[in-house]
């Protein structure tokens, strides 16, 4: 899961089609299969 809720900075609305996309700042959360996510809370849930 790509999380850019919490970033900083991002040339995304000026980025030309040809130009490559910065973003800073954001969290990425590497799931195994079978694992899930939870959208509110915006992390892993754990396993029981």
């Amino acid at each position: 899961m790509l999380d850019v809720e919490p970033a900083t900075s991002s040339n995304i609305a000026e980025a030309r089609p040809d130009e490559l996309l910065s973003i800073h700042g954001v969290r990425l959360d590497v799931l195994a299969a079978g694992e899930r996510f939870d959208l509110e809370q915006r992390r892993p849930v754990a396993e029981e």
